[in-house]
């Protein structure tokens, strides 16, 4: 079970089940160079694994805190509270303020857009059996591969392997690699519902990691997810496992705004970009796609510096420049 920590700044503490003490908007509104390498001394390097701008716990210091969020939207959020408070499945405690931001920033700030949204995931949530699976979740805590206790991961981690890092104490990221993957002989052992029900329990997983993190640091925290493309080939893809993924998104935006950080393909050379502009890009939610790059970390010190404003260098992959095997 998690414990709760203090929030970097603040007096919030970790959680958003009822079990913490939530995060409530002002009554009033008021608006208020990474490690070196080789290439270039880390004065040149402009972003936040330093001793200067990071705080060291691997989150980075980007975008705005928090309480200034909570300070600027107080009007728009005592709005949504309010349509909230009629909405099925609602509890004051359990969808505190910091619960509410994360819907209104996913729907430009409009309250009614968002209570549509807030609605529509308690919905799905109750329909799926997640009340369940996030206790489960809980109880399992963030270490690195608890997903091994999760249905089906026999099946589906030889083939589908996912490399977690950062759930408990930094970054919340899961990198992949496309020549550790055999998602033919996958969709062989398992079924699309098999794998959606895995994905909801690592989004469960997820969700409640970065919110302990966002709430112990003080900023909003997204899971980043890395690929490393190499390899990529036509036997390497397969069109049931991208509808699987399709299906296990399908309801999950509406339960879990705020998410996703970013999705990096790293070394995707030409097959790769084809499929990803013709096939895989235009089965994915548009907000997936939105936060998506294609990136050479390997030969271009640009994308390398955009993958270690997320990712420390001892944390990132050999693969996409870092130094972790």
């Amino acid at each position: 079970a998690r414990s709760a920590m203090g929030c970097h700044g603040s007096k919030m503490r970790s959680g958003a089940d009822g079990d913490f003490a939530p995060v409530s908007a002002p009554a009033s509104t008021s608006k208020p160079a990474l490690e070196g390498r080789v290439r270039a001394p880390a004065r040149q390097r402009v972003g936040v694994y330093n001793a200067d701008v990071g705080r060291g716990d691997g989150i980075a210091d980007v975008g705005p805190t928090i309480a200034s969020l909570l300070a600027e939207h107080a009007d728009s959020l005592a709005e949504l509270r309010v349509l909230a408070a009629g909405v099925e499945g609602y509890e004051r405690t359990k969808h505190d303020d910091l619960y509410l931001l994360r819907y209104l920033l996913s729907h430009k700030l409009q309250p009614r857009a968002a209570v549509k949204a807030f609605a529509s995931g308690l919905a799905w949530r109750r329909a799926n059996g997640i009340d369940a699976i996030a206790q489960v979740v809980k109880e399992a805590g963030f270490v690195d591969g608890v997903h091994s206790q999760f249905p089906q991961y026999g099946k589906i981690n030889p083939r589908l392997p996912m490399h977690f890092s950062g759930l408990a104490d930094g970054q919340p990221t899961v990198y992949f690699s496309v020549r550790e993957l055999k998602l033919a002989e996958l969709m062989r052992e398992i079924t699309v519902a098999d794998y959606v029900l895995y994905s909801q329990y690592l989004n469960e997983m997820v969700h409640q990691a970065t919110d302990a993190a966002s709430r112990r640091t003080g900023r909003i925290v997204k899971l980043v997810r890395l690929i490393d493309a190499t390899g990529v080939g036509w036997h390497t893809l397969n069109m049931k496992y991208f509808s699987a993924v399709t299906a296990a998104a399908r309801g999950s935006e509406d339960a879990y705004p705020q998410l996703l950080g970013y999705f990096f393909m790293c070394n995707a050379g030409r097959m790769a970009r084809t499929f990803w502009e013709n096939a895989a890009r235009p089965l994915l939610p548009s907000r997936m796609v939105e936060k998506s790059a294609l990136l050479e970390p390997l030969t271009s010190e640009a994308d390398l510096q955009r993958l270690l404003v997320w990712v420390p260098l001892a944390k990132l992959p050999a693969q996409l420049g870092g130094g972790k095997v």
